[in-house]
């Protein structure tokens, strides 16, 4: 069996392309244990659908109080403001946090290595050292708008993620070396 190594450059990609592939990146981590339950399963664009729930959430929440000076405060009406001003609070925080996400990425993005052989799948970088995931842990391998990401199927929450502009080295390589290994695109 032969060895896949791709070496990817520090600056092979330009920022706003680097920030998609970690979006993209975070979004498959944040999706990790649906994709465990169902390697087929559809991906979603998480900050989308954060930001689509923190719109919605905002616009209840200010329905609420505007029916709420109109007819009066009571009991009913302070709960749901609560409740849904807590939900707003959530989202907006889940929001933060995955771009903080996207920030670490891009801080730690630098001259890295994949590497593909009989035992497994490697990603070396200078920030994070050397990951690995082996061929027996490998839950899927999942194809997204920017990036090719390998999922560990241990529930360790591990996702080795390439750029897709090494998409068809990775596939030729998994189809005549791991001919079993399924690759999921996500339209």
């Amino acid at each position: 069996m032969e060895t896949l190594r791709i070496e990817i450059a520090e600056n092979s990609s330009a920022p706003a392309e680097r920030r998609e592939v970690c979006r993209d990146t975070v979004s498959v981590v944040a999706q990790y244990h649906a994709i465990l339950k169902d390697s087929r399963c559809r991906l979603r664009d998480v900050f989308r659908e954060a930001v689509k729930m923190l719109i919605a959430g905002g616009v209840l929440f200010a329905v609420l109080l505007a029916l709420s000076l109109l007819w009066g405060f009571d009991t009913f009406s302070a709960v749901g403001l609560v409740a849904v001003g807590l939900v707003v609070i959530l989202c907006a925080a889940y929001l933060v946090f995955l771009h903080g996400m996207v920030r670490t990425m891009m801080k730690r993005s630098g001259p890295s290595a994949v590497t593909l052989n009989g035992e497994g799948v490697e990603v070396q970088t200078q920030s994070t050292g050397t990951l690995r995931i082996c061929w027996g842990n490998v839950a899927a391998v999942r194809i997204f708008r920017h990036v090719l990401s390998f999922v560990s199927a241990d529930g360790t929450g591990m996702v080795l993620s390439v750029s897709r502009d090494h998409e068809e080295e990775i596939t030729a390589w998994l189809r005549e070396n791991r001919p079993g290994t399924q690759v999921v695109a996500d339209g």
